[in-house]
């Protein structure tokens, strides 16, 4: 077989399933066709279901993670702040000795 005029391999001939399941798939009066259809569809829709639900967890795991640095964050800043009020009475108890 030639393409401008370089010579190329012939595609291999398609397997007998395959040419079985062109047949039936072309010809959308038979059962076999809608199974066909009917299980592609099912499959595209688990396939976009688990999709989803992978995506759906990232997303709840970035959440739980910006909650969590929230949470640290304000810890910090409430330690920070009980220890400067403590540092502050300390020294008053100090001084007034």
């Amino acid at each position: 077989m030639f393409l401008r005029g370089r010579e190329i391999e012939a595609p291999a001939p398609p397997s007998p399933q395959m040419r079985a399941s062109v047949r039936h798939a072309g010809n959308a009066n038979t059962d076999h066709a809608q199974e066909i259809f009917t299980v592609d569809t099912d499959q595209a829709r688990r396939r976009a279901e688990r999709h989803f639900k992978k995506e759906q967890r990232a997303q709840d795991g970035r959440a739980a993670v910006t909650e969590y640095e929230a949470e640290a964050c304000a810890t910090r800043e409430k330690t920070e702040r009980l220890k400067a009020l403590r540092l502050a009475k300390e020294a008053e108890i100090v001084i007034a000795l």
